[in-house]
């Protein structure tokens, strides 16, 4: 037990500094998922406020007279167990505060010696925004308004608020029309919105995404087209709903997944209920179970089927990002569309660097900055919304 919590705190001291390797940071997901206790221990000790306070009190701490007072305990008692355990739990508390507080500390010198400090511009997280283009060309801005019914094409009911809108099918008994008509919904840069179909499918579209779809589905199918990412989780209605992106259909009858179609970037299907089939423009296709993820490089052949964490590709329909030893190219590519916001790098050695962390989805920029800043790696220095890199 004594070695295990030695252990837990030399993980979270590398933590804290930035210096895990995959392995380690593996090991230490592992202990923080055992128990809610070990995750609110965890949360406890990198509390940014908690942890400058310990350092202001390991400051003023005479630790030569603590120790001899210690000694002369262990004297009288005779209890070497007393001194070991003492030991145990001073390694678990002080030492990730002890090694962050030296990187506080080395990191505020560097700072007064010259370094860029980030500037007081705040860049702040998205909102719930949108383009709503209606089949005929027409063009609505979502996220400002208050609750609007519109009446559509197929008997439609469109039904619209600040952070959501919803197809309402046969709200008047009319039958829909042969001929489909189709919407489209784009997020910008810095936006977010969620979309509720006429089969009830909800639909979470992430920034700079758009997500094409019929008003009313047909008989024989469901089908939408997605570029960028999304969360779906679909309605059971008999008939199978297809999402195409460029090069991949998945298709499914009623589950939840994410699905990641960004642009030239790795295509990511993770399921996290029911069952979906993932099928190339190629001719490959695979079938995922829940906590399996299809993986697809566009323009490359091999679909490559993991298992993985789910929460960690979904956390962010819950208001976090979370980033497990990343480049940090791609953490800021990912970043830069929530935030919209413009990265710039120096050296192009610093994109290779690797960090992991969570963000909280919502709120402003600095205080991802700042410890990023504290890992002693990098500066960053803000100038309105640009953020720029430097060794």
């Amino acid at each position: 037990m004594i070695e295990q919590d030695f252990n837990m705190a030399r993980l979270i001291a590398g933590y804290l500094a930035g210096e895990l390797s995959t392995t380690e940071r593996e090991e230490l997901d592992r202990w923080r998922q055992e128990s809610p206790a070990h995750e609110a221990l965890f949360h406890r000790l990198c509390d940014e406020k908690r942890l400058e306070e310990h350092l202001r009190l390991r400051r003023s701490f005479d630790t030569s007279t603590a120790w001899n007072q210690l000694q002369q305990q262990i004297r009288r008692n005779h209890l070497h167990r007393i001194y070991i355990r003492v030991m145990a739990v001073a390694a678990l508390f002080l030492l990730p505060l002890l090694m962050f507080g030296t990187f506080w500390y080395l990191s505020s010198q560097k700072t007064d010696a010259g370094q860029a400090k980030p500037m007081a511009t705040v860049i702040q997280p998205g909102k719930p925004q949108a383009v709503l283009t209606l089949d005929d060309g027409e063009t609505l801005a979502l996220g400002e308004q208050a609750d609007t019914l519109l009446q559509q094409a197929d008997a439609a009911i469109l039904q619209m608020d600040s952070a959501r809108v919803s197809y309402h099918r046969f709200a008047t008994g009319a039958q829909p029309s042969k001929q489909l008509s189709y919407n489209t919904l784009e997020t910008p840069q810095g936006g977010e919105y969620t979309l509720v179909l006429s089969d009830g499918t909800k639909v979470y579209l992430n920034a700079m995404s758009r997500l094409r779809f019929p008003v009313g589905f047909g008989e024989g199918s469901r089908e939408v087209e997605l570029e960028g990412e999304a969360f779906f989780h679909v309605s059971k209605a008999g008939t199978p709903f297809r999402v195409h992106t460029q090069g991949m259909v998945v298709e499914v009858l009623g589950t939840s997944f994410n699905l990641s179609a960004y642009p030239n970037e790795v295509y990511q299907t993770t399921l996290v209920t029911g069952l979906v089939e993932v099928r190339t423009d190629g001719g490959e296709h695979c079938r995922l179970s829940p906590a399996q993820q299809a993986s697809l490089l566009p323009g490359r052949e091999g679909i490559e089927v993991h298992t993985v964490d789910t929460h960690f590709y979904t956390s962010w329909i819950e208001g976090k990002i979370q980033f497990r030893d990343q480049r940090l190219e791609d953490i800021m590519k990912t970043l830069s569309r929530w935030y919209d916001m413009k990265v710039v790098y120096a050296d192009s050695a610093l994109k290779e660097l690797r960090f992991g962390c969570n963000v909280d989805r919502y709120a402003d920029i600095a205080s991802f900055v700042q410890l990023l800043e504290r890992t002693g790696k990098v500066r960053v220095r803000i100038h309105e919304k640009t953020i720029t890199f430097l060794k």
